[in-house]
C-alpha cells in the first residue's frame, strides 16, 4: 500500500508539473494578446487597418494613411547637382518642430519651434520670430509630402516588385509625375508598418537626389545659448555673421524686389 501510495504520489506531480506548465502558456497566451492588442492599438496601426481608399492598390492606400499618421521621423538624404554634393539630415518632432542640417559644398543648420526660428552662423545660434504666415511656408519648403493618384492625376504609382531594404522587405513603386517625364523616381516602403524607408530620384540633368527614413523619436529642442537677430538682419548660408540688407524706407526697391534680392541667398 505504502508503494502504491508512493506511486501515485509521484504520477500526481507529475500531473502538477503538466498543469503548472499549461497555466503558464495560458497566462503567456493572453499576456500576447493584450500586448498584441496594445501593439494595434496605435496611431499608425488604427490608421493603416483604416486606411480606405478609392483606388484598386491597396498596399499604396495604406502607405499613405501611415505617412499621414507619421510625426516623427528622421531622413538622411544626399543630392548632387552640377558636380556639388549637399548632405542634409531632418529631423522631424510632431507639427512644428524641425532640425535640418546641410553639409558638403553648403554648410548650414536651422532649427524651428513653433514661430521662432533659429539659424546658427559659424559657432552662433540667432533666433528671429517668424509670423505664422512665414512659420507655415517654412515648414512647408521642408516638408516631405506625396500626391495621391487620382483619376486623370498627372502622379501615377507603379508597383515594380519587392526588395530587401534594411533587413526588411519593403514594396518598390515608381513615381511618375507627367510635369517632369524625365526624371526617375522609386520609393520603397515596407511590407509590415507600411513606413517609407527610402527614395531616389534623377533628373534628366544628371542631378540626384537619394534619402533613407527612419522612426526613432526624434528630438527636437531649442538651442542655446542664441541671440536676437536685428531688423532686417539675416543669415546667409555659408557665412559665419548676419547681413543686414536696407529695408524698404531706405532704398528704391519695395518689398517684393527686396524679398527677390533676399531669396537669390536662399
Amino acid at each position: 500500500m505504502g508503494r502504491f501510495l508512493s506511486k501515485d504520489q509521484r504520477g500526481f506531480g507529475h500531473m502538477g508539473i503538466i498543469i503548472a506548465v499549461v497555466v503558464l502558456v495560458a497566462v503567456g497566451g493572453v499576456g500576447w494578446m493584450v500586448w498584441d492588442k496594445k501593439k494595434n492599438d496605435t496611431p499608425l496601426r488604427k490608421a493603416i487597418n483604416s486606411a480606405k481608399c478609392s483606388y484598386d492598390d491597396k498596399d499604396i492606400c495604406k502607405f499613405f494613411a501611415s505617412w499621414k499618421a507619421t510625426d516623427n521621423y528622421s531622413i538622411d538624404s544626399t543630392g548632387t547637382a552640377e558636380g556639388q554634393t549637399v548632405k542634409t539630415t531632418v529631423q522631424v518632432e510632431g507639427k512644428d518642430k524641425t532640425h535640418v542640417t546641410f553639409s558638403g559644398g553648403l554648410n548650414y543648420e536651422t532649427i524651428t519651434i513653433g514661430n521662432a526660428l533659429y539659424t546658427k552662423a559659424g559657432d552662433t545660434w540667432y533666433k528671429q520670430t517668424l509670423t505664422a504666415e512665414e512659420a507655415k511656408n517654412y515648414q512647408g519648403d521642408i516638408d516631405v509630402d506625396f500626391t495621391e493618384p487620382t483619376n486623370g492625376g498627372k502622379i501615377t504609382y507603379t508597383k515594380v516588385g519587392t526588395e530587401d531594404c534594411d533587413k526588411r522587405k519593403c514594396f518598390k513603386y515608381e513615381v511618375k509625375d507627367a510635369d517632369s517625364p524625365d526624371t526617375k523616381q522609386f520609393l520603397w516602403f515596407d511590407t509590415k508598418d507600411y513606413q517609407l524607408r527610402k527614395m531616389e530620384m534623377t533628373s534628366s540633368d544628371g542631378s540626384t537626389f537619394a534619402a533613407t527614413f527612419t522612426y526613432d523619436k526624434a528630438s527636437v529642442s531649442e538651442p542655446s545659448p542664441v541671440k536676437e537677430l536685428g531688423e532686417n538682419q539675416y543669415i546667409i548660408p555659408g557665412q559665419s555673421e548676419p547681413t543686414t540688407l536696407p529695408g524698404a524706407g531706405d532704398t528704391d526697391l519695395n518689398e517684393q524686389e527686396l524679398q527677390d534680392l533676399l531669396n537669390q541667398y536662399q
